[in-house]
């Protein structure tokens, strides 16, 4: 959601950086607003929650600065993030791990994915 971190409690060091990037980019694309817009709700998420802005949060106006399509910005999030996924999945190998994270699963189970024409879910 843009806020918080499980590791970085007191802030993002990365959001720090972004920060002033997506201020920079906003003041040359037009978006001051935006980002002025930004600070007062990273103000008040403080204020109210204590959580300090994340990386996701400043990449969203930089991205929207750059005037990529807002359809696009969750698979920018994720691509961003492929490196370390895979620096995670060759450490988890190399360790013999596998590292969980603390949330569980309370979805369906049993479901089949069958691959055709038309893929779909098949219960």
């Amino acid at each position: 959601m843009g806020f918080g971190h499980r590791v970085y409690k007191n802030g993002d060091p990365r959001a720090a950086i972004l920060r002033e990037i997506a201020r920079q980019a906003a003041h040359e694309t037009g978006n001051d607003d935006y980002f002025a817009l930004q600070e007062e709700i990273k103000d008040y998420m403080f204020k109210t929650t204590r959580l300090h802005p994340n990386v996701d949060y400043y990449t969203a106006l930089i991205y929207h600065c750059f005037n990529l399509d807002r359809q696009t910005f969750t698979t920018m999030f994720a691509a961003c993030r492929t490196a370390g996924w895979l620096a995670h999945i060759i450490e988890q190998q190399s360790e013999g791990c596998l590292i969980r994270p603390s949330s569980e699963y309370v979805g369906e189970t049993n479901r089949h994915y069958f691959a055709d024409k038309e893929e779909k879910i098949i219960d």
